[in-house]
């Protein structure tokens, strides 16, 4: 079937309407947007037409909020990023003059000093959340990558807090397929001669036939 020019556009916006619908509960989750972002390799497919522009600028706007909800609470974090103390704040702020590195104390304000370490704790990792999430949007901004693997795998050290996003996300399967395949295997298995295996036998053999390609 051959559409008339004319209709082509409605055609088209209908679809994208109709798959938008079908989707909506993804397309509304902040982290399948996020993890759609962080699919480096794929983003330059997508970002740039009118029916992605919308959703990539969505999943830019809420990783900081991912980052947050999923990185460690604040003891955790500040034992993988070392502890930041209000000395260390003069120390980064100061240059290498007296007067110039007396002036960086002007940064550490009275409520400041006064404040716990819970606060302390919390402010640093947000501004480190914050630095990390701006600096992955410039990166990714200013180019554009052939391979999500190697991207992750170069920068892990530059972005440690996305990289160990990027893993959690991205093993989100893309669809159910694989695991329409195990419940096959499963009854397979779990047949009329063998449904008095114990849950645990069954577990096992389904896993070793459903891997037995990695195990050869």
């Amino acid at each position: 079937m051959v559409l008339k020019d004319e209709n082509q556009d409605k055609f088209r916006n209908d679809l994208i309407h109709y798959l938008e619908l079908k989707f909506q509960d993804e397309l509304n989750s902040k982290e399948y947007l996020v993890a759609a972002v962080l699919n480096v390799g794929y983003i330059k497919h997508w970002y740039k037409r009118s029916f992605g522009s919308k959703h990539y600028q969505s999943g830019l706007d809420s990783i900081y909020d991912i980052l947050m909800k999923y990185s460690p609470n604040e003891k955790e974090f500040e034992e993988s990023h070392g502890k930041l103390t209000k000395t260390d704040k003069v120390i980064s702020n100061a240059s290498q003059t007296t007067s110039e590195g007396l002036n960086s104390m002007r940064n550490l304000t009275r409520p400041r000093i006064n404040s716990n370490t819970d606060d302390l704790s919390k402010q640093t990792k947000s501004k480190i959340l914050a630095d990390e999430t701006k600096k992955f949007i410039d990166i990714i901004s200013s180019s554009e990558f052939e391979s999500t693997k190697s991207f992750w795998i170069d920068r892990q050290s530059a972005l440690p807090n996305l990289y160990n996003l990027a893993l959690r996300l991205l093993s989100i399967p893309a669809t159910s397929a694989q695991i329409e395949r195990y419940f096959s295997i499963t009854g397979q298995i779990n047949n009329k001669t063998t449904n008095s295996m114990s849950p645990e036998l069954l577990e096992t053999r389904s896993l070793i036939k459903a891997n037995i390609k990695f195990i050869e």
